[in-house]
């Protein structure tokens, strides 16, 4: 009798081989150890090879604790054929991708749109307005008049957004430009070649909304999907320059974009800001009815409302016009100068005096959490003056009554309890009624700021060439943002970008797209917020100044002026 180490897969056992009887004796063994039929083992490790059932195991040479190897699987073990048929990816539809990477929870990056043949002006458009999701939203419940030119682009928008939502490959656009073509001929035109042409990205914007509100105008309302999220007015005033005695002419208009100029090489325009501000005040020329002639006007709009999304022309090309001694006839022209644009944008400066009024309130509390946040940041800058217990409890008690008046009045005169939170842009604990214990929902109120959402940009020199891609932030991200190169869409840290312009091969912001940010504070905060505001106003004039119209403009005088002291 000798001892050999049988090891059958992770397991390792000592078995007694009796090396009178034949390897089937060895085998049943093996069976009633390890579950493995006789006809089903490879046994390895004895001489001569893989051992037979007929194996003399007297002549094979065993010594005491040799190891060998048995290969097999144990009944009730064996691989048994699927219940279900195997899919695999290629054989899936894509609304089954989709509904299986739901189910795994798994987010695949969002899914592009391909390039039907210089069809990047609409693919990036596409993209751009996907941030709004109530614009999203309506489209989903919208009911076009199918009938109509007009109706047969809005559906097919409808249904492309739908298949960029429940797909996983990218999708062809295909009823979305053909309608869009047979509605707006422009946008058909070919080359010399047959090739289709390049568009502009910001006409199949517009042309976009137009189709969406012609077809889901309802009868009896006074606004649609487009101009409930995009339209806001302007108030426009119109002056003679060449006759003081004309008397000035105003009118209110609807719009749905602000355009800011780009300035030219005599004045250049460097900032979102001055772009704005120069097309809203400039000098234009009409025909003059008390002149019988056409004469130069100053043109002075602002802002009468805003809108739950501003879009932001950036006005990139322009018309050159012909030169006799260059011998240049007129054409398109791309400008590439360098403008930067902020990711918080504020027109509070571009707002009328009555917006101004109805965007106060919200300001003046932006101003107190300002000021709050910066009287902290002070507070944490002083050398501490901490001692032991004993002389907090006695002779210190004294200066902290002095400390705590001193921060009560640079927080608008409200002692500020131990643990309180400062925040210079959260929102405010809620009001509760102390009579009857039920609490009052804050209201969310506009402060004049917009955060930006997405981004059309345009790469290359030339007007009517180049190639248009869509930049969108990524969910609430404020880092990460999104790509989309037609099909391709890729992530992006903001930080690494740089789509402000200054040069003509690479990609130069076109549009853009923010939404309207809010506040929200109890009735206590916009008391406290109005009486410091106040107080600030009456201590500009004790000093023989003037504060600021801006709540938030006066509270950063005020605290660089406290700071310098």
């Amino acid at each position: 009798m000798v001892n050999v180490t049988v090891k059958w897969g992770k397991e390792s056992t000592q078995v007694e081989v009796d090396t009178s009887e034949p390897g089937l004796v060895f085998k049943s063994q093996l069976y009633a150890l390890f579950g493995v039929p006789v006809e089903r083992q490879k046994i390895m490790g004895f001489k001569g090879g893989i051992l037979k059932d007929e194996a003399d195991m007297g002549s094979l040479d065993i010594k005491e604790g040799q190891k060998v190897t048995l290969v097999g699987t144990a009944e009730g073990k064996e691989i048994k054929a699927p219940t279900e048929k195997t899919m695999f990816m290629e054989d899936l539809t894509a609304a089954d991708k989709a509904r299986l990477l739901k189910e795994k929870k798994m987010e695949p990056l969002p899914r592009g749109l391909e390039n039907l043949g210089n069809t990047c002006y609409l693919n990036s458009v596409v993209q751009f307005l996907k941030p709004s999701g109530e614009f999203l939203e309506g489209l989903r419940e919208m009911r076009a008049n199918y009938s109509s030119p007009d109706g047969n682009v809005a559906t097919a928008l409808k249904e492309t957004y739908h298949r960029l939502d429940t797909e996983v490959d990218p999708v062809q656009p295909f009823s979305l430009i053909k309608f869009l073509r047979d509605r707006f001929p422009q946008f058909a035109q070919t080359t010399s070649r047959g090739q289709p042409m390049q568009q502009d990205s910001e006409e199949v914007l517009q042309c976009l909304f137009e189709s969406l509100v012609r077809s889901t105008q309802t009868p009896g309302q006074a606004t649609n999907l487009v101009d409930k999220l995009f339209q806001f007015n302007l108030h426009v005033q119109l002056k003679c320059l060449e006759n003081e005695t004309e008397e000035p002419t105003t009118e209110t208009s609807a719009v749905r974009k602000l355009s800011a100029f780009l300035g030219d090489q005599v004045k250049p325009i460097d900032h979102l800001h001055q772009g704005l501000s120069l097309s809203l005040d400039e000098t234009i020329e009409k025909e003059s009815p008390s002149l019988g002639r056409t004469a130069a006007y100053s043109k002075v709009a602002r802002v009468t409302s805003l809108p739950e999304y501003l879009i932001i022309h950036l006005v990139r090309f322009e018309w050159k016009k012909a030169h006799e001694l260059a011998r240049t006839d007129a054409c398109k022209t791309k400008i590439t100068r360098k403008m930067t644009f902020p990711r918080s944008l504020d027109i509070y400066e571009f707002s009328s005096d009555d917006l101004k009024e109805q965007l106060r309130p919200a300001r003046e509390v932006l101003a107190e959490r300002a000021e709050k946040a910066a009287s902290a940041r002070n507070e944490e800058k002083k050398p501490s003056d901490k001692k032991d217990d004993k002389e907090k409890e006695g002779g210190e008690k004294k200066d902290t009554e002095m400390a705590d008046a001193s921060a009560a009045a640079a927080n608008g005169g409200e002692k500020k309890t131990e643990g309180e939170a400062v925040d210079a842009s959260g929102p405010a604990p809620m009001d509760v009624d102390a009579g009857d214990g039920a609490s009052e929902k804050p209201t969310p109120m506009p402060s004049g700021h917009f955060e930006l959402q997405s981004i059309v940009t345009h790469q290359g020199r030339a007007a009517d060439a180049g190639h248009y891609i869509a930049w969108v932030k990524k969910n609430k991200s404020e880092k990460e943002w999104l790509k989309y190169d037609d099909d391709k869409v890729s992530e992006h840290v903001w930080e690494q970008i740089d789509l402000q312009g200054g040069r003509g091969d690479y990609h130069i912001a076109y549009l853009l797209l923010y939404k309207r940010s809010e506040v929200t504070a109890s009735k206590e905060e916009l008391e406290e917020a109005r009486a410091a505001r106040e107080a600030r106003i009456g201590a500009a004039g004790k000093e023989g100044g003037k504060a600021a119209e801006d709540p938030l403009k006066d509270a950063a005088e005020s605290s660089s002026s406290s700071s310098s002291k």
